[in-house]
């Protein structure tokens, strides 16, 4: 019962909450990757993994939100929006390569 009272407040509040878990995720992953604002030693593949899946923050705050909000039904629904291309291919290749090609030089 008290799950659906947590979702109900979560879609209440939905766009909030994107914007919560947006700045959270990336913000937690710029700290992972730069290694220098925690006390701990981070391993450089995680570094390296953070720095590149930083970019992506706000893309999986929205299947996170999504999926909480409506389940895998949803979730399915959303990626299942990708597949249709109104633009060329090569616009897609940029949109998920850019990110990773900024971080090569």
């Amino acid at each position: 019962m008290k799950t659906y009272q947590y979702t109900d407040a979560i879609t209440q509040r939905s766009l909030t909450v994107f914007f919560l878990l947006a700045f959270g995720i990336t913000w937690g992953l710029s700290v992972i990757a730069s290694g220098d604002l925690l006390r701990v030693a981070i391993p450089a593949p995680l570094m390296t993994i953070s720095a590149i899946m930083l970019h992506y923050g706000p893309a999986m705050a929205a299947i996170l939100l999504v999926g909480i909000t409506g389940g895998r039904t949803a979730i399915r629904s959303l990626l299942g929006k990708l597949g249709h291309w109104r633009v060329g291919f090569g616009w897609y290749l940029f949109i998920f390569l850019y990110p990773l090609l900024l971080r090569c030089n």
